[in-house]
């Protein structure tokens, strides 16, 4: 009969003291923590004395674990745990993000690229390319030869002036001596 309650006083009621409700993370890894430390305590006892802990040595471990000293020491390092998983959780997630917005930017960046070039590339572009090159030439053509004809239009004209009109006479330059006044 006193098999029972050494068995239900055995028993450890440490997981609803560090875990409050299902989606608590902290109290998840302070439990882990305490499951880490018997494990660690029972392997103590095996390694020493080559023998499993007996039920009073359990029990003793569970009234030092279940103390609220080392309740709150579990949930001070599940939280430091806690923050640190997920500070690595959260860096991954920027790396991973500010990868897939580089590989966004210059995805769209080379698809421009290669649009506009096969934009370029069209031939309605390199005929519509050849054509304004071909006016602009022809334009310059015309402006040389329009000024190239103005320009012997003008000579012949004043070729013409020069025989229609007789070039006056400069009046003779008089050498008198200067007058010493």
């Amino acid at each position: 009969m006193s098999a029972a309650p050494l068995r239900n006083e055995s028993y450890s009621w440490i997981y609803r003291q560090l875990v409050t409700n299902p989606n608590d993370a902290v109290g998840a890894f302070a439990y882990i923590l305490y499951k880490q430390e018997k494990i660690a305590f029972i392997e103590a006892i095996k390694a020493a004395q080559q023998r499993e802990p007996t039920p009073d040595e359990l029990h003793t471990f569970h009234t030092q674990a279940c103390t609220q000293p080392r309740i709150d020491s579990y949930l001070r390092n599940a939280e430091q745990l806690t923050s640190e998983f997920l500070s690595a959780g959260l860096k991954k997630r920027l790396e991973d993000f500010e990868e897939d917005i580089r590989e966004s930017v210059l995805s769209q960046k080379i698809d421009a690229i290669s649009n506009e070039l096969k934009a370029r590339k069209s031939g309605k572009q390199w005929f519509a390319d050849i054509a304004a090159s071909l006016i602009v030439s022809i334009a310059a053509i015309l402006v040389i030869g329009a000024l190239l004809v103005g320009y012997q239009a003008i000579s012949r004209f004043n070729t013409f002036l020069e025989q229609v009109i007789p070039a006056r006479a400069a009046p003779p330059i008089e050498n008198t001596p200067a007058s010493p006044d």
